[in-house]
């Protein structure tokens, strides 16, 4: 994945913790939540979590886990844990399993 695009991903994820818009200027306020799920995916590959690391990602997910904290969001908390989690040396020879026990529900 392109350098830009992971910026912007992360650009855009603080953006929407800060509850403004991305792009700037327009009216879209993105769900918290939903970028992180997609942070969590990008991390997925080495190359992209090297971007991560450089684009100082780590900060960004503490603040989005305050952020979680405070408002019990469970699927921020859950997405930025596994982020912060892909994010770590070794995570392609493990398997972060997160379990929902108000649904009864396996994450991956």
């Amino acid at each position: 994945m392109d350098r830009t695009i992971v910026s912007d991903l992360l650009h855009a994820f603080d953006l929407t913790l800060n509850a403004e818009p991305y792009p700037p200027g327009s009216r879209f306020f993105g769900t918290p939540w939903k970028i992180a799920l997609g942070i969590s995916n990008v991390c997925r590959n080495e190359t992209n979590r090297s971007y991560c690391r450089e684009l100082k990602l780590a900060p960004l997910l503490h603040k989005g886990l305050s952020i979680a904290l405070e408002t019990g969001d469970s699927r921020l908390i859950r997405y930025s844990l596994l982020s912060l989690w892909r994010l770590t040396d070794g995570a392609d020879s493990r398997e972060f399993n997160v379990f929902d026990y108000s649904r009864n529900e396996q994450f991956t």
